[in-house]
C-alpha cells in the first residue's frame, strides 16, 4: 500500500464514524485530509466497528424512512408501523441519556441536521436497513419512535463503507499512529 502524503490541510485523529465523516466532509470542502488511526489496518474503525448500528434521527412518518432503505418492496412497506420522532422527542432523549450534561447548542445542531446527515451519508455509499429488533405481531412490524433503521451490517458495514469511500477520495490513513499531544502556537492553533 502506498504511503499517504504527510502534509495536509486537515488532520483527523481517530477513524471511527465521527472521525471518518469529518474527514470526508473536509475533503468535500476541498481540503487535503490525513487520518491518524492508532489501530492497525485489520482493527481499524474505533468503537464504531462494534456498534449494532441503530441510527436516531428526526422523521415525521414512513415517507421519511423509505428513501433511506430503498430496497424495501411495496409489500414490505405496507407492513411497517412507525411512530413519528420529533425534534423535541430526540432532544429529550439526548438530555435524558446524558443526564442533562449534553451541550444545548450542539444537541440542537445534531437534532435539526440529523435527517440531512443520513441522506449525505447515504450519498457516500453508507447503506441502511430496518432495525432488526422491531416487534412483529399479526403480520405487522412495529417500531418504537426513534428506532427504525440501523447501519447495514452494523458497525462493521458502516466502517467498511466509510473507509472505502475515504480511500477512494484520496484521504490518506496512517495506521498504528498513536497521538499523544498536539503542538500548538501561542494563539492556540494546531501546528
Amino acid at each position: 500500500m502506498e504511503e499517504p502524503e504527510l502534509f495536509s490541510d486537515v488532520v483527523v485523529v481517530g477513524a471511527g464514524n465521527a472521525a471518518l465523516t469529518a474527514a470526508l466532509a473536509a475533503c468535500e470542502a476541498g481540503a487535503q485530509v490525513l487520518v491518524l488511526e492508532k489501530a492497525s489496518a485489520d482493527e481499524r474503525g474505533g468503537n464504531s466497528r462494534f456498534t449494532g448500528g441503530i441510527v436516531r434521527f428526526v422523521y415525521d412518518a414512513l415517507d421519511d424512512i423509505v428513501p433511506l432503505v430503498p430496497a424495501l418492496s411495496e409489500a414490505e412497506i405496507a407492513r411497517l408501523d412507525v411512530q413519528p420522532y420529533s425534534a423535541e422527542a430526540y432532544t429529550q432523549d439526548i438530555i435524558r441519556m446524558s443526564e442533562g450534561k449534553a451541550d444545548s447548542t450542539l444537541t440542537s445542531v445534531l437534532v435539526h441536521n440529523s435527517y440531512q446527515t443520513l441522506r449525505w451519508m447515504q450519498s457516500l455509499g453508507v447503506r441502511f436497513e430496518l432495525y432488526q429488533t422491531a416487534v412483529r405481531q399479526g403480520g405487522r412490524i412495529h417500531f418504537p419512535a426513534g428506532a427504525v433503521i440501523q447501519f447495514w451490517n452494523g458497525g462493521p458495514g458502516l466502517t467498511q463503507r466509510l473507509f472505502r469511500t475515504a480511500e477512494g477520495r484520496g484521504i490518506g490513513v496512517v495506521y498504528d499512529a498513536l497521538v499523544l499531544n498536539l503542538l500548538t502556537t501561542p494563539e492556540g492553533r494546531v501546528q
